[in-house]
């Protein structure tokens, strides 16, 4: 490896470690699979939400969101204060505990959640029952599908915890025209 390269792979992971630090994101550990009925069971037990990110290394724009939107303490905060995170690999070997229990490669949950570029953010229903014994697409209550700008990227959340009353262009613009 050149020393170009490992300062790049450090930054890498800085910048993995930074999302686990400020938006709540849990890893495995010691090669244990990453459980998200466990991890949406704890994140419904604090009365948070449950999204997971799908990144890949090398990625401009998960670069950007974590150098930019998450480096902001006020976006980092108040996600952390609302979510509980698990950040999975789009081309990773990690192995996944889905909600139907099954177990499989972070990068072939991607596959059968349809996940295709990165950053992506699933949103997942507050109650743990309503996705128990289900897989796929079809359980999220939201996705982010790539890096929205930065005043719509925090909007995505909001919107979520708000529960996504009315559909998200509709939120955003009735925000835009709010007073200040």
């Amino acid at each position: 490896m050149t020393p170009r390269q490992a300062i790049r792979a450090g930054g890498l992971l800085t910048a993995a470690v930074a999302l686990a630090l400020s938006a709540g994101a849990v890893a495995a550990v010691d090669g244990a699979a990453v459980d998200l009925p466990g991890r949406l069971g704890d994140a419904a037990a604090a009365g948070k939400r449950f999204a997971v990110v799908w990144e890949q290394t090398g990625c401009p724009y998960c670069r950007r969101m974590h150098d930019s939107y998450l480096a902001d303490p006020k976006v980092s905060g108040w996600i952390n204060d609302h979510f509980v995170m698990v950040d999975l690999d789009l081309h990773g070997a990690r192995m996944v505990i889905d909600f139907d229990g099954s177990r499989q490669t972070e990068s072939r949950l991607a596959q059968k959640y349809v996940i295709r570029l990165t950053p992506t953010i699933q949103f997942f229903p507050k109650d743990p029952a309503a996705v128990a014994g289900r897989t796929g697409p079809d359980i999220e209550t939201a996705r982010m599908p790539g890096l929205l700008g930065p005043e719509d990227f925090l909007a995505m959340f909001q919107w979520v915890v708000q529960g996504q009353g009315e559909d998200f262009a509709s939120f955003t613009r009735r925000r835009s025209e709010e007073p200040r």
